[in-house]
């Protein structure tokens, strides 16, 4: 049984806990948005040398989880190009594999060169063939390409920057570019 005092409080209470619960409802609608948001692909489309997939089973592009061992690759290109790595923005990064051995990534400024990766530093976008996912070396060279974007590197997608030959992620014959 509710006594008159109780009975006052209980109007008031009960717009309390509808405000509160209108309140997370709200909050969870905002964060629901975001939730899985995901970057539109900066590469569009691709040239690629065979008229077929190179895996029939595996789609022509898709995106895939960061293996664990690059989170220590991230940090060693990082301490090698002697440059502060923001932990922070290694998850951010979306990585795609390209069903081709090379492949001429559109949109680009070089529209006749056949790459085995390519990195989209302002969108944290990295494609890589799917024959490389595993390829310390590549996956580096990418890697650095990014970092040297965060870093506000006005060239970072230049292959012939110092850091490149002093870290050993010169681009080799294995990998097409």
């Amino acid at each position: 049984m509710l006594t008159s005092v109780s009975r006052a409080r209980a109007p008031g209470a009960a717009r309390l806990i509808r405000l509160a619960i209108l309140a997370v409802l709200v909050w969870l609608a905002s964060a629901k948005e975001n939730v899985g948001a995901q970057t539109a692909p900066a590469m569009t489309s691709f040239r690629h040398k065979n008229s077929g997939k190179e895996l029939p089973t595996l789609n022509w592009v898709g995106s895939y989880g960061q293996p664990t061992q690059y989170a220590r690759w991230w940090r060693e290109t990082a301490t090698c190009a002697r440059i502060p790595l923001p932990e922070n923005r290694l998850d951010s990064v979306t990585f795609f594999y390209v069903n081709a051995k090379d492949f001429a990534p559109l949109p680009t400024d070089k529209p006749n060169r056949m790459v085995a990766a390519v990195t989209y530093g302002s969108r944290e976008q990295i494609y890589v063939s799917a024959f490389l996912i595993r390829d310390e070396v590549a996956i580096k060279h990418e890697m650095m390409h990014q970092v040297l974007f965060w870093w506000g590197e006005p060239n970072w997608d230049a292959d012939t920057r110092p850091e490149f030959r002093r870290c050993g992620l010169e681009l080799r014959a294995s990998i097409t570019r």
